[in-house]
C-alpha cells in the first residue's frame, strides 16, 4: 500500500511538471514573458506571498513597460494586458470572445455563487437582461428619497459617536442605506435602527475559512466544484431533509439579492473611505469641496435633488480622482471562450482558455496615461481633460453606466 501511494506522488509531481514545463514553454516565442517567475506562476506567488493578485499583476505590468501584453501562466497560459485598446477589445469589443469570468463555479452545489458575478455563457446574458432595467435613471431617482433620508439618519448616527473603526462606519451606513433603499427593510424611527443590519453584515464579513475558500476556488476551480459536490453528496446520504413546504423551497432570487447587497457594500464603503482619506490628507481640496456642499444646501434650501446631486461637478472629480489612485476591484478577470481571438494591437492570438488579467490598479498609475500618478488631483477630471481621462479610467467600463459586467 505505502509503494502504491509514493507510486501516486511521484506521478503526480511529474504530471505537474510537465504541465508547469509547458506553460513556461508557451510564451517566450509569442510575446514578452517573465523568465524569472516561479515554476507555478502566479498561483504559487498568490497561495505562499503576502501580496494580493493586483499587486501581482501590477508588478509584471511595470516590469515590460514596452509590451502590450505581459505572458504568464496559473495553471493556464494567462495574459496580464498593458494597451488599452486591448482591453476594450475584451471587455467590449470583441464580447463573444472573452465573455467567460474565469472563475467555474457550479451554481447548482453553491446555491449563493449563482449570481451574476460569476455566471458564463447564456445564463449571465440571460440574467444580466432581467437586472440591466433595475439600474436605470429612472429607477435611481425613485429610490433618491430613500436614500436621502438614511444620508440624514448618518448624520444623527455620527453625532451619537459610535464607537467603531473609520471604515466599519462607513460599511454600516451603506449596510443600512442598501437595505432600505434595495430591500425595503428600515424601521419608521431610522434607517440605521434596520433590524436587517447585523445579520447582514455578519453575513459579509470576511473570515479566514472565507478567504480561503475564494482563493482555493480562484485557483483550483475545478477542484473544488468536485469536493463542493462531494460534500453535498454526503450530506444528503446522511441527513433526512424536511418535508418541503411554500415557504421553505429554495428561491432562485436569493443569490441575486445577495449579489445586490455584497456589491453595493463593499466597493461603496471603500470608496468612501478613500474619498475621504485623500480629503483629509488635503485640506484645500476638502475646503472647495465644502462650498460646493454648502452652495448646494443652500440654493436647495437644504433639500437637494436626485439632479442637484448629479450636477455637483467637483464631487464628481474628487471621486473619479480617488477611485483612480484606489480602485475598489484593482484587477479583472476575463477567459477566452473560443479559438481564434485576436488582440490588435501587437497581433496577439489567442487560444481557447487562456485567462486575461486586466490590471486596473496598474492602469490608473502608469504615468503615460496620468502625470505625476501618485498626485491627488481632481482637476485632471476638470471639462476640458475629463475625456481624455475617462479613456483609461476603468478602461473596461466604456459602456453606459446602468449596464451589469
Amino acid at each position: 500500500m505505502y509503494q502504491v501511494a509514493l507510486a501516486l506522488f511521484c506521478i503526480s509531481l511529474a504530471l505537474i511538471y510537465k504541465l508547469c514545463k509547458s506553460n513556461r514553454d508557451y510564451w517566450p516565442k509569442r510575446i514578452a514573458y517573465d523568465k524569472k517567475s516561479s515554476l507555478l506562476g502566479l498561483s504559487w506567488d498568490l497561495l505562499v506571498g503576502s501580496r494580493t493578485l493586483f499587486e501581482l499583476t501590477r508588478d509584471l505590468y511595470n516590469k515590460f513597460p514596452d509590451a502590450p501584453a505581459v505572458g504568464t501562466f496559473r495553471f493556464h497560459p494567462t495574459l496580464v494586458l498593458r494597451d488599452p485598446q486591448n482591453i476594450e477589445v475584451v471587455m467590449t469589443g470583441d464580447f463573444s470572445t472573452f465573455n467567460d469570468r474565469g472563475i467555474d463555479v457550479d451554481g447548482h452545489v453553491d446555491k449563493l455563487a449563482d449570481n451574476v458575478t460569476f455566471m458564463n455563457g447564456i445564463r449571465w446574458k440571460l440574467t444580466r437582461q432581467k437586472m440591466t432595467p433595475l439600474f436605470t435613471a429612472a429607477k435611481l431617482r425613485n429610490m433618491y428619497y430613500i436614500m436621502d433620508k438614511s444620508g440624514r439618519d448618518f448624520v444623527d448616527y455620527l453625532q451619537r459617536g459610535p464607537k467603531k473603526q473609520a471604515f466599519d462606519i462607513l460599511s454600516t451606513y451603506c449596510s443600512a442605506s442598501i437595505a432600505a433603499s434595495v430591500f425595503g427593510i428600515h424601521t419608521e424611527k431610522s434607517t440605521m435602527d434596520s433590524p436587517f443590519l447585523e445579520m447582514a453584515q455578519k453575513a459579509v464579513k470576511p473570515t479566514t475559512s472565507l478567504n480561503l475558500k475564494i482563493a482555493l476556488v480562484t485557483l483550483f476551480p475545478k477542484l473544488m466544484s468536485i469536493l463542493q459536490l462531494c460534500v453535498e453528496l454526503q450530506r444528503g446520504l446522511c441527513e433526512t431533509p424536511p418535508p418541503a413546504t411554500k415557504s421553505s423551497r429554495p428561491t432562485r432570487s436569493w443569490p441575486r439579492r445577495r449579489f445586490f447587497f455584497i456589491a453595493g457594500v463593499e466597493p461603496s464603503a471603500t470608496s468612501m473611505f478613500f474619498a475621504l482619506f485623500e480629503l483629509a490628507k488635503h485640506p484645500d481640496i476638502l475646503d472647495k469641496l465644502h462650498e460646493e456642499v454648502d452652495d448646494l444646501f443652500e440654493r436647495s434650501n437644504d433639500n437637494p435633488t436626485y439632479e442637484d446631486v448629479n450636477n455637483m461637478k467637483y464631487l464628481d472629480m474628487v471621486l473619479d480622482e480617488s477611485m483612480r489612485i484606489h480602485p475598489a476591484i484593482g484587477d479583472v478577470l476575463r477567459r477566452c471562450t473560443k479559438t481564434g481571438g485576436v488582440l490588435p494591437v501587437g497581433q496577439i492570438h489567442v487560444d481557447k482558455g487562456t485567462l486575461i488579467h486586466i490590471p486596473v490598479y496598474a492602469l490608473h498609475r502608469d504615468p503615460k496615461y496620468y502625470p505625476e500618478p501618485e498626485k491627488f488631483l481632481p482637476e485632471r477630471f476638470a471639462t476640458k481633460e475629463k475625456e481624455h481621462y475617462k479613456l483609461h479610467l476603468h478602461a473596461f467600463r466604456r459602456r453606459p453606466p446602468h449596464v451589469l459586467g
